[in-house]
């Protein structure tokens, strides 16, 4: 199968306090963590994969970009990745392991066959900001948000002009932010 020449970043530089723990360390399936597990399957689709981070935290070599605002937001990193690259990316927060490779390749293709749209994205029953593609024509309107401190992601793209695809299966579009949804996510991915 032929890469997307589209940067993909992987969203971990979270809180995680619902966890109680950094999740994107968690181990998941057989990788030794989450990101390692999301960086790995996103190679294996896009020719460039970045983590978005607060620090360096993880056990393996992939390239970092660093949140360049302090407070905890995905808004924070958006902004930063778009500073970073000057580029349109594709979006994957680390906690949503259970989107399937399929539901990631039909938005990508679709952001390459329904052009002009400044975001691409999964809507079920809202908006799903972090598993989405950005275009640089969204920038200003984040940059924006950020200096007013609106960090509504949902509210940005209602505002914005969004493509939207409805996915296969809503239940994978859970983000794990407890244990609980954790254990049910590993088993999901298992079996």
């Amino acid at each position: 199968m032929q890469k997307f020449n589209l940067p993909a970043v992987i969203l971990a530089g979270g809180k995680s306090s619902r966890m109680g723990q950094d999740k994107a360390l968690l181990p998941f399936k057989d990788k030794s963590s989450l990101a390692l597990f999301q960086y790995e399957r996103l190679q294996k689709l896009f020719n460039k994969v970045y983590l978005s981070t607060k620090e360096a935290k993880f056990d393996f070599e992939a390239p970092l970009i660093f949140d360049k605002y302090q407070n905890y937001s995905p808004l924070n990193a958006i902004v930063s990745i778009y500073e970073e690259l000057k580029s349109n990316f594709f979006l994957l927060a680390v906690d949503m392991p259970l989107v399937s490779d399929e539901e990631i390749i039909k938005l990508a293709q679709s952001y390459y066959q329904k052009k002009g749209f400044e975001l691409y994205s999964f809507f079920t029953s809202f908006y799903e900001p972090t598993v989405a593609i950005y275009t640089l024509s969204f920038y200003p309107r984040a940059k924006k948000a950020l200096t007013q401190n609106i960090h509504k992601l949902n509210l940005l793209f209602q505002q914005s002009n969004t493509f939207t695809l409805s996915p296969k299966n809503e239940k994978n579009f859970i983000n794990i932010n407890t244990k609980e949804q954790y254990n049910e996510a590993f088993y999901d991915i298992i079996f």
